[in-house]
């Protein structure tokens, strides 16, 4: 015959062990006490996070906006319509002579993604390197390229807006 013995596990009178902070607390605790060390400080004014998880200011109506420039460097803004390519023959006669010889004869490709800051006026006043093909040569040739680019400008609710944008510039053997 067998005996089974059954032991009573004591359990809290209390759901809620308020004893010791969750791990969940304990993180937030953590990361509210480091912020001052890594040079994070919070602010009162608005943020928002673009699709790349970048955290910008927000401007709201009757705020004045912090004054950062940005020019500066690629940042997300906010507009209704992006801007369009209006030379599209002319880019493509621009990547026939820019692709460098030596990759196009060994049926080397590849695509460079380029950022463009676009002013007011449709104008790439700046490129920059995204993402690079691997290769030197291609990257040059498609920094090269993306100064013969021509753009409609972006608008926010019909008003122009300069933006940063990114393109892929592909270089492929036909």
């Amino acid at each position: 015959m067998s005996t089974s013995s059954t032991t009573s596990v004591p359990r809290p009178t209390n759901r809620f062990d308020t004893s010791r902070p969750r791990p969940a607390v304990r993180a937030c605790l953590a990361a509210v006490l480091l912020l001052p060390l890594l040079g994070c400080e919070p602010t009162n004014s608005p943020v928002m996070i673009d699709e790349a998880g970048m955290q910008q200011q927000a401007v709201v109506e009757g705020q004045e906006a912090d004054s950062v420039d940005i020019r500066a460097r690629p940042t997300f803004t906010p507009f209704t319509q992006a801007p369009s390519i209006t030379n599209r023959s002319e880019v493509v006669s621009a990547m026939v002579r820019a692709y460098p010889p030596l990759l196009r004869d060994a049926g080397i490709g590849g695509t460079v993604r380029v950022y463009f800051f676009i002013n007011e006026q449709g104008v790439a006043e700046q490129v920059r390197l995204e993402e690079s093909s691997g290769h030197a040569a291609l990257d040059d040739a498609a920094l090269n390229v993306a100064g013969v680019y021509a753009f409609e400008p972006a608008l926010n609710d019909e008003t122009p807006v300069p933006v940063w944008v990114s393109f892929p510039i592909t270089f492929q053997v036909r």
